[in-house]
Parts: C-alpha cells; structure tokens; sequence
C-alpha cells in the first residue's frame, strides 16, 4: 500500500492552472526529492499535499484516505509540514517554540507531559540547538531558525515529512548534517520524505526517488541515475551540463558548463 497517492490532481491559484492531472505514488520510507525550474509547479504541488490549496480535480490519498476529511489535528499527527520561508508571530523562545510540535498530540487544555518534553529534548540534541534554546526565535538568523523550524517538525513525530527546500538557507557544512540527519531517520525509523529541491546535486546524493516537474506535469521520475541524465536535465532546464558519475558516492554528479565556456570551447576547434 502507498503511504500517500495522488490520483490526476490538478490545482492553481484563482483562475490560472499550475499543476496539471500529476499521478504520483509514494511508498512508505521513501525518500523523494521534487525537482523542476522555477515556475514548475514544486511549490504548488508541496501546497496541495499540505493542504493549503485545495484539489481543483483529483485527490490526494494519505493511507487510503483522502487527506480532505482529516482534521487539521489528525493530519498533523501523521504529516509534518516544513516551508521554505516561515514568519513567527510571537516572541516565543526556542524552546517552546519546539514544544507547540507536540501540540497535535494532546487533548484541548491538555498540559505537556514528561513524554512531550523528552521528544523536545532528542531533537534539540538531535539539531544541535542547545546553545540557543532559551533566546527568542525572532533573534535567530535564516539558518538557525531553519533548524529550530525542522526541530518542531520532527517534535510531531511525523511518519511522513515534507520539505520545502530544506537547506535554502544552511551553510554548506549545515547543509550537509541537516540532509545527513534527516536521511538517518529516514533509513533508521522509517521516516517518509518529500522533499524540494533546487540543488539536484544533494537531491543525487540522498534521494531515492526523483520527480522532475515541467510546465505543471511529471516530465519524468524514478530512480535518481534515470532521471538525472544530461538530456533530462538539459531539456527541462534549458541548459547545458554534464553529467558524470560521482567517485566517492557513485551517484550522479552534475556540472553546469557556462556560455562562456561553451563559447571558448567553440573558438579552440580547428
């Protein structure tokens, strides 16, 4: 059984269509990563699964159950949504900003347990946010504030993550560790991920599965080495690159070759 399936769905904004008749199956402890240009539908898509935009046609199936009927409590058990830009209304500290995660999981007035604060506690650890735990998330900078923002996340315990580009605002260095850790708890407990992602370098490196979005459909998806291929990549993104197999991973590596290389090239031959 697919932990999630989308059958012909199709949505936009107001009159204008962004996605249309996507079929996609997702089965549980896959780690998928969604690619495609800008103006692909990437983010319409992540809308759509998140339950912001409602389906125009088609459904979403989370379970066998379309995701419509489930409360935003019940959704939030099971599905942990992560946006690439969040805004955070109040001055709570980092600390209790972690906690609301565990909010799903307690009835109305229902005060936090040992358990709840235990959760908490491994994913602070888990994203190395002690050092800044007790300041206001308003004083965090993009990066940290990326981590505290995945920290509440993972807080739900989530079966299935979804991720709108998750390392946009990390370092390197933190980039890797975040995609580290989070492909841990994919291989290790089973976590479902989604995933946007611009880099298809790290989408190589860690993704199983690959989407590849173009003009609002599914240009082409499976295994990484079959979608990241020099002329997928060139057709859909309009540009030039090659593509090689990585020495330490094995996966495919791609590297943008610049007009301006191009064109030296050109002026080199006899």
């Amino acid at each position: 059984m697919s932990l999630l399936k989308i059958e012909n769905l199709s949505t936009g904004y107001e009159k204008k269509s962004v996605i249309n008749e996507i079929c996609l199956e997702i089965p549980k402890g896959a780690f998928v990563g969604i690619m495609g240009p800008n103006g692909a539908g990437k983010s319409t898509l992540f809308k759509a699964i998140s339950k912001i935009l409602p389906p125009w046609s088609g459904k979403i199936l989370y379970k066998d159950s379309d995701i419509s009927g489930l409360s935003v409590k019940e959704f939030a058990k099971q599905i942990s949504t992560i946006p690439q830009f969040f805004e955070v209304p109040f001055s709570f500290t980092v600390e209790e900003f972690i906690l609301m995660g565990r909010y799903p999981h307690r009835g109305r007035l229902e005060p936090l347990k040992s358990y709840d604060f235990k959760i908490a506690e491994e994913v602070i650890a888990l994203f190395d946010i002690t050092p800044y735990r007790k300041r206001r998330v308003s004083s965090l900078s993009g990066g940290e504030l990326q981590r505290v923002v995945l920290a509440q996340g993972l807080a739900q315990e989530p079966e299935l993550l979804l991720l709108d580009e998750p390392t946009s605002h990390l370092d390197i260095g933190h980039q890797i560790r975040i995609m580290d850790l989070i492909r841990s708890l994919n291989k290790q407990k089973g976590l479902t991920v989604i995933a946007i992602l611009h880099d298809l370098n790290l989408a190589s490196y860690y993704c199983d599965t690959l989407v590849l979005l173009k003009e609002g459909k599914i240009f082409t998806s499976g295994p990484t080495e079959n979608v990241l291929t020099y002329q997928n990549i060139e057709h859909v993104y309009d540009t030039t690159v090659v593509v090689e197999k990585d020495p330490v991973s094995q996966r495919p590596h791609v590297f943008l070759v610049p007009s301006q290389a191009l064109d030296a090239s050109v002026k080199r031959e006899p």
